[in-house]
């Protein structure tokens, strides 16, 4: 088996930022589960998601493009209140 390849050591520039930021999350640095941050905001919104899924239900056969928009839109908002972040 051929020998793996080391990987880099990071710059003086790189390692000083990583210092100073004392592993803090930055605007610049993503959250490190944002799957996590996602699955709570729904988990508080479970009464909208709830009434979107239900929309969805009652014509799932012939779904077309913003039939339940109404649903959607109050289920979108609260997430992105939870989160604090806009999409």
């Amino acid at each position: 088996m051929p020998p793996s390849p080391s990987l880099p050591k990071p710059s003086q520039a790189a390692a000083s930022l990583l210092a100073s930021t004392n592993g803090s999350r930055t605007p610049l640095t993503p959250h490190p589960h944002p799957i996590r941050s996602f699955a709570a905001a729904t988990k508080e919104c479970s009464a909208s998601s709830q009434a979107y899924g239900e929309c969805i239900m009652k014509s799932y056969k012939d779904v077309e493009k913003g039939m339940c928009k109404e649903e959607f839109g109050l289920f979108k908002g609260c997430v992105e209140k939870v989160m604090g972040r806009k999409w």
